[in-house]
């Protein structure tokens, strides 16, 4: 990622805001649909979907998430489609705190690894938008 991608990457970070819903408010969304909303944004791209996508993904390999088919746990239909499942009732606080230290894990990688790349840089320009990089 360029100086550019990656002060978009954190800038999309720092607008999301962890709302710690309740299971109520979520629980007929798909998981995907539900860790957005629990964020505060309606639609992730980036590296802020690739995130929401790790979450959801290490909440089905944790049993946390529940297929719609049938209310099953498995299903070749939607086990490899994680968009599909749905937070499964008295798990979606588990699943909010897979989501919670990886979206801080995410942001404070991205976050460093733009002031490295800042303070590599010769671009006084690059100094003047990222603070304590001179």
């Amino acid at each position: 990622m360029n100086f550019e991608q990656l002060a978009e990457e954190v800038k999309c970070f720092d607008s999301c805001e962890l709302k710690n819903l309740p299971f109520s408010a979520v629980e007929h969304l798909q998981i995907i649909a539900a860790l957005n909303k629990n964020l505060g944004v309606d639609f992730a791209t980036g590296t802020l979907y690739h995130m929401q996508r790790e979450t959801a993904n290490e909440a089905r390999t944790k049993n946390k998430l529940v297929n719609p088919v049938e209310g099953s746990t498995y299903s070749d239909a939607v086990n490899w489609n994680v968009g599909a499942m749905k937070p499964r009732p008295g798990c979606w606080e588990f699943v909010k705190g897979i989501q919670s230290r990886r979206f801080h894990t995410q942001r404070a990688n991205l976050t460093e690894a733009l002031f490295k790349r800042a303070r590599s840089s010769r671009d006084p320009r690059i100094h003047r938008t990222v603070p304590g990089t001179r």
